[in-house]
């Protein structure tokens, strides 16, 4: 299971889980049976990754430093 930045764009700080296999470069933890991974750069940022699960099905993913403090302000783009 991969622990990622969101969707949202690149400005997004949310994490998501996705169903994906380890790729070189990752950090890999196995915790029961659930197997998880992240890009070792990402976790460098990051630090200490945490997941809650909320038994109406959802989890809440937090790390040790919120993504949010290393997106910058603003920008937009337009096509």
């Amino acid at each position: 299971i991969r622990i990622e930045k969101g969707s949202s764009g690149w400005h997004s700080t949310n994490f998501e889980l996705a169903l994906d296999e380890p790729e070189e470069g990752d950090v890999t933890e196995d915790v029961g049976e659930f197997h998880f991974c992240m890009e070792k750069a990402l976790m460098d940022q990051v630090g200490a990754v945490f997941i809650d699960y909320d038994p109406t099905g959802s989890f809440r993913i937090y790390t040790e430093r919120p993504l949010s403090i290393f997106t910058t302000g603003g920008g937009s783009c337009s096509l």
